[in-house]
Protein backbone atom coordinates (compact mmCIF):
# COMPACT_ATOMS: atom_id res chain seq x y z
CA UNK A 1 0.00 0.00 0.00
CA UNK A 2 2.78 2.33 1.16
CA UNK A 3 4.28 1.93 -2.85
CA UNK A 4 0.83 2.49 -4.47
CA UNK A 5 0.35 5.85 -2.75
CA UNK A 6 3.15 7.53 -4.45
CA UNK A 7 1.62 6.32 -7.52
CA UNK A 8 -1.93 7.39 -6.67
CA UNK A 9 -1.03 10.80 -5.66
CA UNK A 10 0.37 11.34 -8.63
CA UNK A 11 -2.50 10.07 -11.04
CA UNK A 12 -4.76 12.59 -9.03
CA UNK A 13 -3.06 15.35 -9.23
CA UNK A 14 -2.21 14.92 -13.26
CA UNK A 15 -5.62 14.51 -13.77
CA UNK A 16 -6.94 17.77 -11.30
CA UNK A 17 -10.22 18.04 -13.69
CA UNK A 18 -11.75 14.94 -13.46
CA UNK A 19 -10.19 14.69 -9.59
CA UNK A 20 -12.40 17.56 -8.82
CA UNK A 21 -15.66 16.43 -10.10
CA UNK A 22 -15.45 13.32 -8.29
CA UNK A 23 -14.43 15.12 -4.64
CA UNK A 24 -17.05 17.65 -5.44
CA UNK A 25 -20.06 14.76 -6.22
CA UNK A 26 -18.75 13.18 -2.59
CA UNK A 27 -18.37 16.15 -0.98
CA UNK A 28 -21.96 17.44 -1.73
CA UNK A 29 -23.24 13.76 -1.16
CA UNK A 30 -22.03 13.95 2.39
CA UNK A 31 -22.19 18.02 3.20
CA UNK A 32 -25.92 18.28 3.19
CA UNK A 33 -27.40 15.22 5.39
CA UNK A 34 -23.78 16.03 7.68
CA UNK A 35 -25.69 20.04 8.00
CA UNK A 36 -28.83 19.74 8.08
CA UNK A 37 -28.67 17.15 11.33
CA UNK A 38 -26.12 19.32 12.85
CA UNK A 39 -28.81 22.39 12.57
CA UNK A 40 -31.62 19.99 13.46
CA UNK A 41 -29.64 18.72 16.99
CA UNK A 42 -28.49 22.57 17.54
CA UNK A 43 -32.12 23.67 17.01
CA UNK A 44 -34.28 20.47 19.06
CA UNK A 45 -31.09 21.37 22.02
CA UNK A 46 -31.72 25.43 22.21
CA UNK A 47 -35.49 24.46 22.44
CA UNK A 48 -35.94 21.94 25.01
CA UNK A 49 -32.81 23.54 26.82
CA UNK A 50 -34.73 26.40 28.09
CA UNK A 51 -38.48 24.71 28.45
CA UNK A 52 -36.50 22.12 30.69
CA UNK A 53 -35.87 25.17 32.80
CA UNK A 54 -39.38 26.56 33.23
CA UNK A 55 -41.60 23.56 35.09
CA UNK A 56 -44.52 25.30 34.34
CA UNK A 57 -46.71 28.09 32.06
CA UNK A 58 -49.93 29.80 33.17
CA UNK A 59 -51.83 31.47 31.25
CA UNK A 60 -55.31 31.80 29.25
CA UNK A 61 -56.90 28.60 27.81
CA UNK A 62 -55.98 28.70 23.98
CA UNK A 63 -53.28 27.94 21.73
CA UNK A 64 -50.38 26.22 24.22
CA UNK A 65 -47.52 26.48 21.85
CA UNK A 66 -48.55 30.07 21.66
CA UNK A 67 -48.08 30.24 25.47
CA UNK A 68 -44.89 28.68 25.81
CA UNK A 69 -43.49 30.87 22.79
CA UNK A 70 -44.91 33.60 24.84
CA UNK A 71 -42.95 32.97 28.18
CA UNK A 72 -40.08 31.58 27.21
CA UNK A 73 -38.99 33.41 23.94
CA UNK A 74 -41.20 37.02 24.38
CA UNK A 75 -43.19 36.41 21.30
CA UNK A 76 -45.86 38.94 21.14
CA UNK A 77 -48.25 35.77 20.52
CA UNK A 78 -50.54 34.64 23.60
CA UNK A 79 -53.79 33.24 24.06
CA UNK A 80 -55.06 36.35 26.41
CA UNK A 81 -54.48 38.03 29.12
CA UNK A 82 -55.06 36.84 32.83
CA UNK A 83 -55.90 39.21 36.29
CA UNK A 84 -53.25 39.33 38.84
CA UNK A 85 -55.24 37.55 41.31
CA UNK A 86 -54.19 34.00 39.54
CA UNK A 87 -51.07 34.87 40.42
CA UNK A 88 -52.25 34.52 44.17
CA UNK A 89 -54.10 31.04 43.21
CA UNK A 90 -51.06 29.77 42.26
CA UNK A 91 -48.98 31.12 45.48
CA UNK A 92 -52.00 29.10 47.60
CA UNK A 93 -50.42 27.03 50.37
CA UNK A 94 -47.02 27.53 49.36
CA UNK A 95 -46.66 24.62 46.97
CA UNK A 96 -45.10 26.77 43.90
CA UNK A 97 -43.07 29.69 43.91
CA UNK A 98 -44.33 31.97 40.96
CA UNK A 99 -43.21 35.01 38.25
CA UNK A 100 -45.36 37.03 36.91
CA UNK A 101 -44.70 37.89 33.48
CA UNK A 102 -46.90 41.30 31.10
CA UNK A 103 -45.06 41.40 27.67
CA UNK A 104 -47.79 43.19 25.74
CA UNK A 105 -45.57 46.38 24.36
CA UNK A 106 -42.46 47.26 22.79
CA UNK A 107 -39.89 49.39 22.48
CA UNK A 108 -38.27 50.58 18.89
CA UNK A 109 -39.50 46.88 18.34
CA UNK A 110 -38.35 45.16 21.13
CA UNK A 111 -40.78 43.01 23.24
CA UNK A 112 -40.25 45.13 26.68
CA UNK A 113 -40.96 42.15 29.31
CA UNK A 114 -42.27 43.35 32.93
CA UNK A 115 -41.77 41.18 35.80
CA UNK A 116 -40.43 40.44 38.88
CA UNK A 117 -36.99 41.20 40.47
CA UNK A 118 -37.04 37.36 40.98
CA UNK A 119 -37.09 37.07 37.02
CA UNK A 120 -33.69 37.79 36.66
CA UNK A 121 -32.34 35.24 39.44
CA UNK A 122 -34.08 33.24 37.98
CA UNK A 123 -32.97 33.10 34.45
CA UNK A 124 -29.55 33.82 36.22
CA UNK A 125 -29.22 36.88 34.12
CA UNK A 126 -26.08 38.71 35.43
CA UNK A 127 -25.41 42.58 34.90
CA UNK A 128 -22.25 43.93 32.07
CA UNK A 129 -22.59 47.31 33.49
CA UNK A 130 -25.47 49.51 35.20
CA UNK A 131 -27.71 48.46 38.12
CA UNK A 132 -31.37 47.05 38.25
CA UNK A 133 -34.34 49.11 37.90
CA UNK A 134 -34.48 51.11 40.69
CA UNK A 135 -37.81 53.16 40.49
CA UNK A 136 -41.22 53.51 38.48
CA UNK A 137 -40.19 53.98 34.81
CA UNK A 138 -36.75 52.41 34.71
CA UNK A 139 -35.41 49.98 32.08
CA UNK A 140 -32.62 47.72 31.87
CA UNK A 141 -31.53 46.28 27.78
CA UNK A 142 -30.75 42.88 26.54
CA UNK A 143 -27.16 42.80 25.21
CA UNK A 144 -28.45 42.97 21.93
CA UNK A 145 -30.61 46.02 22.67
CA UNK A 146 -27.83 47.75 24.14
CA UNK A 147 -25.18 46.70 20.97
CA UNK A 148 -27.86 47.35 18.08
CA UNK A 149 -29.35 50.77 19.76
CA UNK A 150 -26.62 52.09 20.54
CA UNK A 151 -27.81 53.07 24.24
CA UNK A 152 -26.39 52.54 28.09
CA UNK A 153 -26.95 53.81 31.54
CA UNK A 154 -28.34 56.84 32.10
CA UNK A 155 -29.72 57.17 28.19
CA UNK A 156 -33.77 57.17 27.28
CA UNK A 157 -35.64 54.58 25.64
CA UNK A 158 -39.39 55.73 24.21
CA UNK A 159 -42.17 52.87 24.09
CA UNK A 160 -43.71 52.25 21.04
CA UNK A 161 -47.19 53.79 20.17
CA UNK A 162 -49.57 50.58 19.39
CA UNK A 163 -51.88 52.91 17.43
CA UNK A 164 -51.50 56.34 15.82
CA UNK A 165 -55.04 57.31 17.34
CA UNK A 166 -55.70 56.22 20.91
CA UNK A 167 -58.65 56.62 22.53
CA UNK A 168 -57.57 56.22 25.66
CA UNK A 169 -55.24 58.87 25.49
CA UNK A 170 -52.01 56.60 26.63
CA UNK A 171 -48.71 58.51 25.82
CA UNK A 172 -45.59 56.42 25.03
CA UNK A 173 -43.15 56.38 28.45
CA UNK A 174 -39.55 57.32 28.31
CA UNK A 175 -38.13 55.43 30.14
CA UNK A 176 -34.71 55.74 32.10
CA UNK A 177 -31.83 52.82 31.40
CA UNK A 178 -30.46 52.44 34.73
CA UNK A 179 -28.69 48.82 33.50
CA UNK A 180 -27.44 46.55 30.64
CA UNK A 181 -27.52 42.67 30.44
CA UNK A 182 -24.68 40.56 30.01
CA UNK A 183 -25.00 38.61 27.21
CA UNK A 184 -26.82 35.18 27.75
CA UNK A 185 -29.62 33.56 25.73
CA UNK A 186 -31.03 35.01 22.89
CA UNK A 187 -34.66 35.72 24.23
CA UNK A 188 -33.66 37.68 26.86
CA UNK A 189 -30.53 39.85 24.72
CA UNK A 190 -33.30 40.98 22.23
CA UNK A 191 -35.32 42.17 25.07
CA UNK A 192 -36.35 45.22 27.29
CA UNK A 193 -36.65 44.25 30.60
CA UNK A 194 -39.12 46.71 33.18
CA UNK A 195 -40.72 46.06 36.41
CA UNK A 196 -44.22 45.09 37.10
CA UNK A 197 -45.48 48.38 37.62
CA UNK A 198 -43.68 49.87 35.11
CA UNK A 199 -45.07 47.28 32.57
CA UNK A 200 -48.97 48.88 33.99
CA UNK A 201 -48.03 52.20 33.79
CA UNK A 202 -46.88 51.59 29.95
CA UNK A 203 -50.69 50.33 29.66
CA UNK A 204 -52.10 52.95 31.10
CA UNK A 205 -53.48 51.80 34.04
CA UNK A 206 -51.22 53.90 35.99
CA UNK A 207 -50.28 57.66 35.28
CA UNK A 208 -48.84 60.91 36.55
CA UNK A 209 -50.48 64.31 36.22
CA UNK A 210 -49.89 68.22 37.51
CA UNK A 211 -50.72 67.95 40.81
CA UNK A 212 -55.12 69.31 41.21
CA UNK A 213 -55.45 71.66 44.37
CA UNK A 214 -57.46 74.61 45.25
CA UNK A 215 -54.71 76.88 43.24
CA UNK A 216 -55.63 74.85 40.24
CA UNK A 217 -56.91 77.07 36.86
CA UNK A 218 -60.63 76.56 36.67
CA UNK A 219 -59.88 75.33 32.92
CA UNK A 220 -58.19 72.19 34.07
CA UNK A 221 -60.33 71.44 37.32
CA UNK A 222 -63.84 70.41 36.73
CA UNK A 223 -64.98 70.01 40.76
CA UNK A 224 -64.17 68.79 43.79
CA UNK A 225 -66.06 65.46 44.47
CA UNK A 226 -66.15 64.22 48.25
CA UNK A 227 -62.74 65.76 48.96
CA UNK A 228 -61.36 64.55 45.19
CA UNK A 229 -60.24 67.01 42.85
CA UNK A 230 -61.66 65.74 39.41
CA UNK A 231 -59.27 67.36 36.28
CA UNK A 232 -60.23 67.77 32.61
CA UNK A 233 -58.66 65.95 29.90
CA UNK A 234 -56.56 69.50 29.66
CA UNK A 235 -54.82 68.36 32.69
CA UNK A 236 -50.89 67.75 31.91
CA UNK A 237 -50.35 64.05 32.04
CA UNK A 238 -46.08 62.87 32.66
CA UNK A 239 -44.22 60.71 30.04
CA UNK A 240 -41.48 60.23 32.24
CA UNK A 241 -40.91 59.35 35.89
CA UNK A 242 -38.40 61.67 37.49
CA UNK A 243 -37.85 62.42 40.96
CA UNK A 244 -39.81 65.20 40.93
CA UNK A 245 -42.93 64.04 39.68
CA UNK A 246 -42.58 60.35 41.29
CA UNK A 247 -44.96 61.18 44.24
CA UNK A 248 -47.47 62.11 41.25
CA UNK A 249 -48.28 58.59 39.94
CA UNK A 250 -50.61 56.49 41.04
CA UNK A 251 -53.07 53.20 39.82
CA UNK A 252 -56.91 53.07 39.13
CA UNK A 253 -58.67 50.35 39.66
CA UNK A 254 -58.37 46.72 41.66
CA UNK A 255 -54.78 45.28 41.43
CA UNK A 256 -56.03 41.96 41.23
CA UNK A 257 -57.84 42.43 38.24
CA UNK A 258 -54.37 44.39 36.84
CA UNK A 259 -53.50 42.17 33.47
CA UNK A 260 -50.31 39.23 33.48
CA UNK A 261 -49.87 37.80 30.19
CA UNK A 262 -48.02 34.42 31.48
CA UNK A 263 -46.83 33.15 34.93
CA UNK A 264 -43.99 31.53 35.52
CA UNK A 265 -44.51 28.62 38.27
CA UNK A 266 -42.31 25.25 39.62
CA UNK A 267 -43.34 23.32 42.26
CA UNK A 268 -41.63 21.90 45.27
CA UNK A 269 -42.26 18.59 44.00
CA UNK A 270 -44.15 16.10 41.96
CA UNK A 271 -46.64 16.50 44.88
CA UNK A 272 -46.99 20.03 44.55
CA UNK A 273 -46.78 19.85 40.58
CA UNK A 274 -49.73 17.72 40.62
CA UNK A 275 -52.09 19.80 43.03
CA UNK A 276 -51.30 22.52 40.88
CA UNK A 277 -51.84 21.24 38.11
CA UNK A 278 -55.13 20.45 39.38
CA UNK A 279 -56.17 24.11 40.00
CA UNK A 280 -56.27 24.64 36.44
CA UNK A 281 -57.43 21.35 34.84
CA UNK A 282 -61.01 22.04 34.87
CA UNK A 283 -62.77 21.89 31.46
CA UNK A 284 -64.92 25.22 32.54
CA UNK A 285 -61.73 27.14 33.79
CA UNK A 286 -60.82 30.30 31.88
CA UNK A 287 -56.95 29.42 32.30
CA UNK A 288 -54.38 26.50 32.15
CA UNK A 289 -51.08 25.21 32.79
CA UNK A 290 -49.00 23.56 30.69
CA UNK A 291 -44.93 21.83 30.90
CA UNK A 292 -43.20 23.64 28.35
CA UNK A 293 -41.35 20.10 27.77
CA UNK A 294 -43.61 18.91 26.86
CA UNK A 295 -45.19 21.09 24.53
CA UNK A 296 -41.97 21.73 22.47
CA UNK A 297 -41.43 17.84 22.18
CA UNK A 298 -44.61 17.41 20.87
CA UNK A 299 -43.95 20.20 17.92
CA UNK A 300 -40.68 18.14 17.29
CA UNK A 301 -42.92 14.42 17.26
CA UNK A 302 -45.12 16.90 14.78
CA UNK A 303 -42.21 17.91 12.67
CA UNK A 304 -40.94 14.37 12.38
CA UNK A 305 -43.19 13.90 9.22
CA UNK A 306 -41.00 16.97 7.51
CA UNK A 307 -37.97 15.13 9.14
CA UNK A 308 -38.52 11.92 6.95
CA UNK A 309 -39.31 13.79 4.03
CA UNK A 310 -35.77 15.26 4.14
CA UNK A 311 -34.29 12.22 4.52
CA UNK A 312 -35.65 10.62 1.65
CA UNK A 313 -34.68 13.82 -0.01
CA UNK A 314 -31.12 13.45 0.79
CA UNK A 315 -31.58 9.49 0.23
CA UNK A 316 -32.56 10.84 -3.70
CA UNK A 317 -30.16 12.93 -3.97
CA UNK A 318 -27.46 10.49 -3.04
CA UNK A 319 -28.59 8.41 -5.83
CA UNK A 320 -28.35 10.49 -8.46
CA UNK A 321 -25.06 11.50 -7.59
CA UNK A 322 -24.14 8.31 -6.93
CA UNK A 323 -25.11 7.20 -10.14
CA UNK A 324 -23.39 10.04 -11.62
CA UNK A 325 -20.06 8.83 -9.75
CA UNK A 326 -20.34 5.37 -11.14
CA UNK A 327 -21.01 6.90 -15.11
CA UNK A 328 -17.31 9.29 -14.56
CA UNK A 329 -15.65 5.78 -12.89
CA UNK A 330 -17.08 3.42 -15.63
CA UNK A 331 -15.94 6.19 -18.37
CA UNK A 332 -12.85 6.20 -16.26
CA UNK A 333 -11.93 3.46 -15.97
CA UNK A 334 -12.73 2.65 -20.16
CA UNK A 335 -10.19 5.29 -21.10
CA UNK A 336 -7.82 3.99 -19.00
CA UNK A 337 -7.59 0.33 -20.14
CA UNK A 338 -4.46 1.43 -22.36
CA UNK A 339 -2.96 2.59 -19.41
CA UNK A 340 -4.16 -0.87 -17.72
CA UNK A 341 -2.39 -3.08 -20.33
CA UNK A 342 0.68 -1.17 -20.09
CA UNK A 343 0.74 -1.83 -16.41
CA UNK A 344 0.19 -5.19 -16.90
CA UNK A 345 2.60 -5.86 -19.96
CA UNK A 346 5.24 -4.23 -17.28
CA UNK A 347 4.37 -7.20 -14.84
CA UNK A 348 1.46 -5.80 -12.47
CA UNK A 349 -0.69 -8.35 -11.74
CA UNK A 350 -4.74 -7.78 -11.99
CA UNK A 351 -5.17 -7.90 -8.45
CA UNK A 352 -2.70 -5.02 -8.34
CA UNK A 353 -4.30 -2.90 -10.78
CA UNK A 354 -7.44 -3.32 -9.22
CA UNK A 355 -5.83 -2.24 -5.63
CA UNK A 356 -4.48 0.68 -7.00
CA UNK A 357 -8.27 2.05 -8.50
CA UNK A 358 -9.78 1.17 -5.17
CA UNK A 359 -6.71 3.30 -3.57
CA UNK A 360 -7.58 6.34 -5.99
CA UNK A 361 -11.42 6.19 -4.97
CA UNK A 362 -10.82 5.55 -1.34
CA UNK A 363 -8.09 8.14 -1.17
CA UNK A 364 -10.99 10.60 -3.17
CA UNK A 365 -13.85 9.39 -0.39
CA UNK A 366 -11.20 10.46 2.84
CA UNK A 367 -11.07 13.88 1.57
CA UNK A 368 -14.54 14.53 0.39
CA UNK A 369 -15.64 12.94 3.96
CA UNK A 370 -13.00 15.46 5.92
CA UNK A 371 -14.15 18.38 3.88
CA UNK A 372 -17.97 17.74 4.34
CA UNK A 373 -17.33 17.27 7.70
CA UNK A 374 -15.28 20.94 7.96
CA UNK A 375 -17.96 22.67 5.75
CA UNK A 376 -20.81 21.24 8.00
CA UNK A 377 -19.36 22.10 11.04
CA UNK A 378 -18.68 25.50 10.02
CA UNK A 379 -22.21 25.69 8.15
CA UNK A 380 -23.98 24.55 11.83
CA UNK A 381 -21.85 26.99 13.67
CA UNK A 382 -22.83 30.08 11.84
CA UNK A 383 -26.17 28.66 11.17
CA UNK A 384 -27.38 27.75 14.81
CA UNK A 385 -26.47 31.43 16.16
CA UNK A 386 -29.00 32.29 13.09
CA UNK A 387 -31.33 29.78 14.47
CA UNK A 388 -30.90 31.20 17.81
CA UNK A 389 -31.55 34.62 17.35
CA UNK A 390 -34.61 33.48 15.08
CA UNK A 391 -35.76 31.03 17.92
CA UNK A 392 -35.30 33.95 20.49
Amino acid sequence: MNRLLPLVCAYLSHHPIKSSVLLGCLTLTLYLPFTLYGLGARMQSALTERASQTPLLIGMRGSQLDLVLHGLYHRPETPGRLPQAVLETVRQGGIAKAIPLFNAHSAKGYPVVASSLDYFAWRQLSLAEGSLPMRLGDCVLGARVARELGLGPGDRLLTDTREFFDLAGRYPLKMRITGILAPSNPADDAAVLVDLRTGWLIEGIGHGHDLLDDNTEDGTLLEIRNGTYVGSPAVREFTEVTADNLSRFHFHGDPALFPLTAIIAWPGDERAETLLLGRFIADDSPYMAVRPLDVVRDLFERLLPIKRLLGIQNAFLAVVVFSLMTLVVSLSLRLRRDEFQTMQYMGCSRGTITLLWLSELSLLLLGALLLAIAAAAVTVWFGSEWLRLMIG
